[in-house]
C-alpha cells in the first residue's frame, strides 16, 4: 500500500457528550487515540470538608488512558446526599457541600476500543459545629 501525506479530513458521527469531551481533552493538549490497555484514572485523594464549600474533583496524573485513547469521561456519584455536579463530563469539575454526610464519587473513563476504568474519592462533609481535622503543610526549612 502506498503512503500518502498531506491533510485529510475524517468525518464521523458521535454524540454531543463524547463530542465535548473530545473538544475539551484536544484543548487541554490531551491525546486522542487508542491502544490496548484499559484506562487507569486516579480520582485524588479522600478529603474532609465544611458545609457549603465548593469542592473540586480532579482527576489526577493518571486521569487519561495510558495508551492516549480517551473517548469519554464521567464523573457519577454513587453514595451519599444528593449534589449537583458541574460539567460531570470534564476531567475536573466542582459541586457544592451538602450539610453534611459523606459522598462517593466514580471517575470513569472510557477508551476508543470500549475498555473502562474507574477510581473513587470519598467526601466528608463536616456536621454543624464539628471541627476540620488539623493540616498538614509541608514547607522547607529556612536557611
Amino acid at each position: 500500500m502506498k503512503q500518502r501525506r498531506g491533510h485529510f479530513v475524517v468525518r464521523c458521527r458521535v454524540s454531543a457528550g463524547a463530542w465535548i469531551t473530545a473538544l475539551a481533552m484536544l484543548v487541554a493538549g490531551c491525546p486522542i487515540g487508542g491502544g490496548r490497555a484499559a484506562p487507569a484514572p486516579d480520582a485524588g485523594e479522600d478529603r474532609t470538608v465544611e458545609p457549603g464549600a465548593k469542592v473540586l474533583l480532579v482527576g489526577g496524573p493518571g486521569t487519561m488512558d495510558v495508551d492516549g485513547g480517551v473517548l469519554s469521561l464521567e464523573w457519577t456519584q454513587i453514595g451519599g446526599p444528593a449534589v449537583d455536579i458541574f460539567l460531570p463530563f470534564l476531567p475536573s469539575t466542582w459541586f457544592l457541600a451538602p450539610e453534611e454526610g459523606t459522598l462517593t464519587f466514580q471517575f470513569t473513563i472510557e477508551d476508543l476500543h470500549g475498555r473502562t476504568g474507574s477510581d473513587t474519592v470519598v467526601v466528608r462533609v463536616l456536621a454543624s459545629g464539628e471541627d476540620a481535622p488539623p493540616a498538614i503543610i509541608d514547607a522547607p526549612d529556612s536557611p
